[in-house]
């Protein structure tokens, strides 16, 4: 069964703009923690339009180097409300998320489907704000950066589209979480667990933290679970570094 993860240039007029640039791509190696194998790596590439980050395409390849999945994170309207796809190329496996613009900000539309021959399910959710989709979170963290770094918890409402639903989460620093200084590279961070404050969910989850850069407000490191399955369709827990830039 899937579950969420945390820490879409879907939008063809955004991808296929004139004026938008495209960022050569940065990389991140995924560690499958449970199996103790490496499990995947992204490349993301990001697009500019008029100097603002719009959108993001996230290639997901295997240890063989085949493609596996693929993400798209359209950033156009809402920073923290990206219009979201994900697309798993081995099964068809898909799920989505995007604010309906005949409908206000509140209203989310969610679907997914559990391989190229499911049916599709979808749902139209009201969803309270701080309201954050999939990549959104990173975007979530840099905003409320100054109260998550003194210490406070930063609540938000995640959608989750394989649930067709939204869920409660936190956002806080917890420095029993670190890494060596290899693995930092001497850069400063801060450890930002983010859990459900559903009971059901939290049982289910791994721990989640995004080991944050204090200069950059980008990734070094994300521990939890993510949208790339295995072979039984079970969501991997990763460790996924990022020796140079992070999302």
């Amino acid at each position: 069964m899937r579950y969420p993860t945390l820490f879409a240039c879907a939008a063809a007029s955004l991808a296929a703009a004139a004026d938008t640039t495209f960022t050569t791509a940065y990389r991140g190696s995924a560690y499958d923690t449970e199996r103790n194998a490496a499990a995947y790596v992204e490349e993301h590439h990001e697009g500019f339009m008029a100097g603002k980050h719009v959108c993001t395409r996230t290639d997901f390849l295997g240890p063989d180097g085949k493609p596996m999945a693929v993400r798209t994170l359209d950033f156009g309207r809402f920073d923290c409300k990206p219009d979201y796809i994900f697309r798993d190329l081995r099964n068809g496996y898909e799920e989505g998320a995007a604010v309906d613009p005949a409908k206000g900000a509140a209203e989310v539309r969610v679907h997914f489907r559990d391989s190229a021959k499911a049916p599709v399910k979808e749902k139209r959710i009201e969803v309270p704000e701080p309201c954050v989709i999939n990549g959104g979170v990173g975007e979530f963290v840099r905003q409320r950066w100054e109260d998550i770094a003194a210490g406070k918890k930063a609540s938000f409402n995640m959608v989750i589209p394989a649930r067709l639903d939204y869920f409660r989460f936190e956002a806080y620093v917890d420095r029993k979480y670190s890494l060596s200084q290899g693995e930092s590279k001497g850069r400063a961070y801060l450890p930002v667990v983010v859990e459900p404050k559903n009971t059901v969910l939290s049982m289910l989850l791994p721990t989640i933290v995004m080991y944050e850069d204090v200069e950059t407000k980008r990734l070094l490191c994300y521990q939890g679970i993510v949208n790339v399955a295995d072979a039984k369709g079970r969501s991997l827990r990763v460790r996924t570094d990022y020796p140079n830039l992070g999302p």
